[in-house]
């Protein structure tokens, strides 16, 4: 690893992905530990666990790649993220798949195409990868169709994206999308199905090997399109050109250290090895490839390779050693998945089926519950001054009454005289007075969950974790806010309507408050103490504050 230290997450991603792009896999795992002094936000923070898990993936640690994406695609959705948790949902099913978990390939697959399909206008290299996750998976259970399917949508999403775009993102597509037709001419070929067809693809696969191989530059790109070449040439029956190609390119090969290129690329070296009947170079490339796959956890990988070891024994007369790697290659296991592909695949589609709907029914779910949440609200709350109404307060005792113990104060006021106020000046005017009265006491009670209109001008306001002498000076401050407000108001005429402009009067408005104090189990009888108090208060003239007698 060469040139400066990144100075920021953006930087160390790109060097990273350049790292991964060109085989130098060590390079990006040595990078990675300087990663924790760069992150500054949670965005940061989860892009780079993906990261992580994807170098890890290349290095050949895939059940650690895996252990890298625990939790990341839920936390992305509880951010509402729903793209960035697709992108991680679709990893972890390729992932999954590679080491041979297909029911939670196929879970996380389904999860992938259903939060795909939410997302109204994703983000195009976002999308991308999404969908170059998914292609793989198909691949891996030779799904060809799908594959590109899935490939050719990317690739088209890539297109369409501003520039600069993503072009290492463009060469990964393009480079699957050969590979994929390379695996279906191959399988063509060997089910000797359809030659035509067969034909028609391996000229079409050979130019697009070719074509990739001229314009990548990178010697990790090199080499997968050499083996891609390689294999279609071979398949053609032209071995001398695929050993040239190799041949070309073995600089290329020693220079990466990605297990995944590196498995192909040592595959294909002894079957072209086995074709010119240099067996002892076929067999240590066939083992080095079976090495990497089972340090890999490379099921697939590691029966090609043993399939291809089993060949070269074989050809050498070892019959003994043939049969062994033949049956722990498991061909019946692997004839019993391939028959199981069209199985997976619907497995994949009606998963995704189920998701969408348990997502649409947990939406819902959650709708109802802020729709009854909303009418709870509202049959607990008063509409004229949006306190709590009769129905809040009973709440409020029964939660004071079975919650933690402690100190609990109420004050129960009215306006002196409210009668007169409605009958002088107007319900308009007797309203504003109401509305006026209610903020000043959730101002006062610091809440406004704990202050409750019983009906007409009567109040309750409930002071859980206060003793009686603050629950007094609280009462004393509204009463005395209450009192030097001046109202402007226009007095009632006999007939009973409103008078001139010019014949408007001053009004002030008071309160009487009755206190009670206790404790939170005596919650709900502690009303009826501040309610004999409040009626103290107004026998004492109105206009004042009156503790009960019976406070604690």
């Amino acid at each position: 690893m060469q040139g400066a230290a990144p100075t920021s997450i953006a930087e160390l991603t790109q060097l990273v992905r350049l790292s991964i792009a060109d085989g130098r896999i060590l390079d990006a795992v040595a990078l990675m530990p300087l990663a924790d002094d760069l992150v500054t936000t949670e965005d940061e923070r989860l892009a780079l666990a993906r990261l992580r898990a994807v170098t890890r993936s290349r290095s050949g640690d895939h059940v650690g790649a895996i252990a890298s994406l625990t939790g990341l695609a839920a936390t992305w959705l509880s951010r509402g993220r729903l793209m960035e948790a697709a992108d991680v949902n679709a990893l972890e099913a390729f992932l999954n798949n590679m080491i041979g978990r297909f029911d939670h390939a196929i879970d996380h697959a389904a999860t992938a195409l259903v939060l795909v399909a939410e997302c109204s206008e994703p983000d195009a290299v976002l999308a991308a990868t999404v969908l170059n996750s998914l292609g793989l998976v198909f691949r891996d259970l030779e799904a060809y169709d799908l594959a590109l399917a899935e490939f050719q949508h990317a690739l088209e999403l890539l297109g369409s994206s501003p520039p600069p775009g993503d072009p290492m993102m463009i060469a990964v597509v393009r480079a699957n999308i050969t590979a994929v037709e390379v695996r279906k001419v191959a399988g063509l070929l060997q089910s000797r199905a359809d030659s035509e067809e067969a034909r028609r693809l391996l000229r079409r696969s050979e130019a697009s090997a070719r074509q990739l191989l001229q314009r990548e530059a990178s010697p990790r790109r090199r080499v997968e399109a050499a083996t891609m070449l390689a294999t279609v040439l071979v398949h053609s029956g032209r071995v001398a050109e695929a050993t040239d190609v190799l041949t070309d390119h073995i600089a290329d090969g020693d220079g990466i250290d990605d297990v995944r290129s590196l498995v192909d690329w040592n595959l294909m070296w002894a079957w072209v090895l086995r074709e010119q009947r240099d067996l002892p170079a076929a067999l240590e490339r066939a083992c080095r490839a079976l090495e990497l796959s089972v340090a890999a956890s490379d099921p697939i990988a590691g029966s090609l390779a043993l399939r291809e070891r089993s060949r070269i024994h074989e050809l050498a007369g070892d019959t003994a050693a043939a049969l062994e790697d033949l049956r722990r290659a498991d061909d019946d296991a692997r004839s019993i998945r391939a028959h199981r592909i069209e199985v997976l695949v619907e497995q994949i589609a009606r998963r995704a089926q189920l998701e969408a709907v348990r997502r649409r029914l947990q939406r819902e779910t959650e709708q109802l519950g802020v729709e009854r949440r909303r009418l709870t609200e509202a049959v607990r709350t008063d509409p004229l001054t949006g306190v709590g109404n009769r129905r809040r307060l009973m709440a409020t005792l029964a939660e004071l009454r079975d919650g933690p113990a402690g100190p609990v104060s109420m004050l129960m006021l009215d306006v002196d005289r409210f009668k007169s106020v409605n009958d002088d000046h107007g319900h308009e005017h007797g309203d504003a007075v109401l509305i006026w009265l209610s903020d000043v006491l959730v101002d006062e009670a610091r809440s406004g969950e704990m202050v409750c209109r019983l009906g007409g001008d009567e109040f309750v306001v409930v002071l859980p974790g206060i003793g009686a002498d603050d629950a007094v000076l609280i009462a004393e401050s509204i009463r005395t806010r209450l009192a030097t407000r001046v109202w402007s108001t226009a007095r009632r005429n006999d007939a009973g309507n409103d008078a001139s402009a010019g014949d408007r009067a001053s009004s002030g408005v008071t309160v009487s408050i009755g206190v009670a104090s206790g404790w939170a189990a005596d919650a709900v009888s502690l009303t009826a103490d501040a309610d004999e108090a409040l009626l103290v208060a107004k026998r004492d003239g109105r206009n004042c504050v009156h503790r009960s007698s019976l406070d604690c």
